[in-house]
């Protein structure tokens, strides 16, 4: 994780980005995160969206996927969790990943399969080996960013974080924590969101 968010951070000082606002999503928010608190002075913003952070709930995820999907979404998912493998991915990708999505929707969950990278041996490394080994969480309270947080109330991922209070209790940011909840985080559902957050009366570039 501190290698990623060592990256992520060598990425912007390449790409010329001073003060950038990250955004992270599932995974990226836990990159994201962990950037945040380990080069506190470098974003000028963090966006968390449908992510744990780096602490995940499955349980409470699959109760979720249960409630939105019945019992068999709820099996799915609590294989896919307890030991992933192609064929528990792909039955994930079929039956839960259409319930985190907003109805509709169905072209844009198709791009965003089509343009990521998923391994399955590496995600089965990271996970058993990695990821006890570094908590983004530990680095919170270093974060000095604005960190806005879009969790949405059908999304599974970041069930948790279903309202403001349980978002802001969840996250022990010293900076402002903003939160939107929307039923589904997407592009069209958040854009009125982001745009505030990324105004200079922040004291960020826009």
């Amino acid at each position: 994780m501190r290698t990623w968010a060592d990256d992520l951070r060598r990425l912007c000082d390449a790409l010329g980005l001073v003060k950038p606002v990250v955004l992270g999503s599932s995974f990226g928010g836990h990159v994201a995160l962990a950037y945040a608190g380990l080069y506190p002075g470098h974003p000028g913003g963090i966006i968390l969206a449908n992510t744990t952070g780096g602490r995940s709930d499955h349980q409470r995820s699959v109760e979720v996927f249960r409630r939105l999907g019945g019992d068999g979404a709820a099996a799915v998912a609590e294989r896919d969790f307890a030991d992933p493998t192609e064929e528990s991915l792909a039955d994930f990708r079929r039956v839960c990943h259409p319930l985190n999505s907003k109805p509709g929707d169905a072209e844009e969950l198709r791009q965003r399969r089509a343009r990521s990278i998923q391994t399955t041996d590496v995600n089965r490394y990271y996970f058993r080996n990695e990821a006890s080994r570094f908590d983004p969480w530990s680095v919170l309270g270093m974060i000095k960013s604005p960190v806005l947080i879009l969790a949405g109330a059908k999304t599974t991922l970041s069930a948790r974080y279903r309202s403001p209070r349980t978002s802001l209790a969840g996250f022990p940011l010293t900076p402002p924590a903003l939160c939107a909840c929307p039923a589904h985080v997407t592009p069209s559902s958040v854009t009125g969101r982001i745009s505030p957050f990324l105004s200079p009366d922040l004291g960020r570039p826009t």
